[in-house]
């Protein structure tokens, strides 16, 4: 649900960014948007269970075996990746 929400107010942040949506024949309404979430929240429901069975068994040959390995190897590489980031995107 927290997805849904946070997928809905991106969504609407994108609309409003765009400029004049008229000439695009867009019109908001916000008695529209509890629907329109509840629609994804049933799409997301029915699809996330068929995306389970299919990468159920999937797991890639560079993870380590222990889940303490891979919570070890998120710790470390996660601040790395973040540094990483915004220091090539950082004006200097």
């Amino acid at each position: 649900m927290v997805t849904q929400a946070n997928f809905l107010l991106l969504s609407v942040a994108v609309i409003s960014l765009i400029g004049n949506l008229n000439e695009y024949s867009f019109r908001f309404n916000l008695m529209y948007v509890p629907k329109i979430f509840f629609v994804g929240l049933l799409l997301s429901a029915i699809t996330a269970p068929i995306a389970y069975k299919l990468v159920q068994n999937y797991r890639p040959g560079f993870l380590p075996d222990s889940m303490l390995k891979i919570a070890v190897l998120m710790l470390i590489l996660s601040p790395l990746g973040r540094d990483m980031l915004y220091r090539n995107l950082s004006p200097s």
